[in-house]
């Protein structure tokens, strides 16, 4: 399998929220998988199809207020987990350029730190 990612990828447990676009969809949360300057993987209860376009808020420690960003689904994969029986990668597709730069450096702070949980460099 080729690998796509232009980004760090750090496995980590921060809180996310997310929803449809649209006036009948639901926020709901979960921790991300992972969390890279290009997107995100979330664990979720439900189905989400490839496609569909979410609205995230991404929960950094120290941060008053979380990262807002549009993604969209580009993979589901099914997991063993009650709870969260699903995995799903969302891509930004629309993320303030500050934000995104706060994201890379969260990264890189942990990497210097080495408080990593897993980190997957990517070409």
């Amino acid at each position: 399998m080729i690998e796509r990612r232009k980004f760090v990828r750090l496995k980590d447990s921060l809180k996310i929220t997310y929803k449809g676009i649209g006036a009948d969809s639901v926020e709901k949360g979960s921790l991300i998988g992972d969390l890279g300057g290009g997107g995100v993987s979330i664990p979720v209860a439900n189905r989400i199809k490839p496609g569909t376009i979410l609205e995230l808020e991404i929960y950094l420690p120290k941060r008053e207020k979380p990262i807002v960003a549009v993604g969209e689904v580009v993979w589901l994969t099914v997991r063993e987990d009650i709870q969260f029986p699903f995995l799903v990668g969302v891509k930004f597709s629309s993320m303030d350029p500050f934000d995104r730069g706060n994201i890379l450096n969260y990264i890189a702070k942990k990497v210097q730190s080495g408080e990593l949980f897993e980190i997957e460099w990517i070409d």
